[in-house]
């Protein structure tokens, strides 16, 4: 009965710490009965042991004796009985522990992932960049040697004769729509 009695103070410490299970405590209502009871079996204790030493200095009548077995085997039955309650519930709450530390550890998994694509993303961006500036410095470079090629070509034909306006054309041709 000790023993069962110090499991049941230990489930209802458990129960007190942990508030997802104070929870389903609370919506339960027979736990929430056996808990209540608790208490009741708190103060029958108290019965049986002063009846216990009354019964060390007395002789009992077997009534009295009837009684105190009977006061005895009620509250180890109900002992034994939130005991086999309790049991499902805390292995209710250490699955869900599992569950949480397994949920816990994808999302450090998935933030792991996240964060690595954008630093890919961030190192995609800056190679456009880049990209983009070297395209654009290589434009320029093609249009300054093709400016001066005209200058030359015309620097030569001058004397001839004067050449016509010159058209404006994209550097990229244009591809058909």
């Amino acid at each position: 009965m000790r023993e069962l009695k110090a499991q049941f103070t230990a489930l209802k410490e458990l129960v007190d710490e942990n508030p997802h299970l104070r929870k389903q405590v609370d919506e339960n209502p027979r736990l929430r009965k056996l808990v209540d009871e608790y208490f009741t079996l708190k103060e029958r204790e108290a019965e049986y042991s002063a009846l216990k030493e009354q019964t060390a200095t007395n002789n009992l009548t077997w009534e009295t004796e009837r009684y105190m077995v009977e006061q005895m085997e009620s509250p180890a039955s109900l002992l034994l009985k939130c005991h086999m309650d309790l049991i499902p519930l805390t292995q209710r709450v250490e699955s869900a522990k599992a569950r949480e530390k397994e949920l816990e550890e994808e999302l450090g998994e998935m933030n792991m992932r996240i964060k690595v694509k954008e630093e890919e993303l961030v190192e995609t961006e800056e190679i456009q960049i880049e990209q983009k500036e070297k395209l654009e410095s290589l434009l320029e470079s093609c249009e300054e040697k093709l400016e001066f090629s005209i200058l030359q070509h015309w620097a030569s034909s001058e004397k001839r004769e004067e050449p016509p306006p010159l058209p404006s054309l994209p550097f990229f041709p244009s591809t058909p729509d």
